[in-house]
């Protein structure tokens, strides 16, 4: 960073404490020279256990002075106070949704979800990314009513895979990880019945869009949100494998919006990961 640039304020809403990707990308941008955490908000069920993790990230970081906040009472005051450049967001888009209503300015929003393609990803092909279904109404609002947004497609995240061995060495650096990498896969194991050697590292994919990191491509993509909260490109995408199908069904006449924004849609995982771990 430049000595006459300030680091870029940035806000996160996330359902800390689902995925320990959330809480690694956290800790990223917590100790990246070039980042500014201004504020955290929560998002999801169980908020109480959700900013416990958060305040744990803050404090394994030092920093005690980022406000930390319940998602239903985070505030346009807040925000304005805080003045964030950027907004990562992962999970639900409840609080964002609010917001946006209430003409808050958060800056670009970073929203880590949403897919294109069907994309094959740990044994199944997945057609529906869950962080754009989890509040369908309040995606429908915020990808409709804000316009400086850059989507985190579900295509570009599911390929930073974190391999086993550079999770090793995130948990001999920072036990704290550790104790969340071994944690999730005692989850998936109990969930699948089978665990996975690597994790997704959807979040510090955010971190590096903040960052403008160059090996990122983006493509500006016109889709209809659809009543089922999947994304349905309105002109052909030149890359493969199959796109989201139109969905024809609509019995509740819910509307499906047509919008237009940045979608990350490729990224070089050897450069984002190296920027990681070597941040960390």
């Amino acid at each position: 960073m430049n000595s006459h640039d300030e680091p870029k304020r940035v806000w996160f809403d996330v359902n800390i404490g689902s995925d320990p990707s959330i809480a690694l990308g956290l800790l990223f941008a917590l100790k990246h020279p070039e980042i500014l955490v201004v504020g955290v908000s929560v998002s999801g069920g169980k908020q109480e256990q959700r900013l416990e993790e958060a305040y744990r990230v803050l404090e394994y970081a030092g920093e005690y002075n980022i406000s930390v906040h319940y998602g239903e009472d985070v505030s346009r005051e807040a925000i304005d106070a805080a003045q964030p450049e950027h907004t990562i967001v992962r999970g639900p888009l409840t609080n964002i949704a609010r917001l946006v209503l209430d003409e808050t300015s958060l800056g670009t929003i970073h929203f880590v979800g949403g897919a294109f393609r069907a994309v094959y990803c740990r044994g199944e092909t997945i057609y529906v990314e869950q962080k754009a279904t989890l509040d369908k109404d309040a995606t429908r609002i915020v990808l409709s009513q804000y316009d400086d947004v850059v989507i985190n497609s579900f295509e570009a995240t599911s390929t930073l895979l974190i391999p086993q061995h550079m999770l090793e060495e995130l948990g001999k650096a920072h036990p704290f990880l550790k104790s969340r990498f071994d944690g999730f896969q005692e989850h998936l194991v109990q969930k699948n019945g089978e665990g996975f050697d690597s994790i997704i590292a959807a979040d510090s994919l955010a971190v590096c869009d903040v960052l403008d990191m160059p090996t990122i491509t983006r493509e500006v993509i016109e889709f209809k949100i659809q009543s089922n909260g999947t994304f349905f490109a309105t002109a052909p995408l030149d890359s493969n494998p199959e796109p989201i199908e139109e969905e024809t069904s609509n019995p509740e006449s819910i509307p499906t919006p047509t919008v237009k924004h940045q979608v990350i849609r490729t990224v070089n995982s050897w450069r984002i990961l190296k920027e990681l771990t070597s941040t960390l």
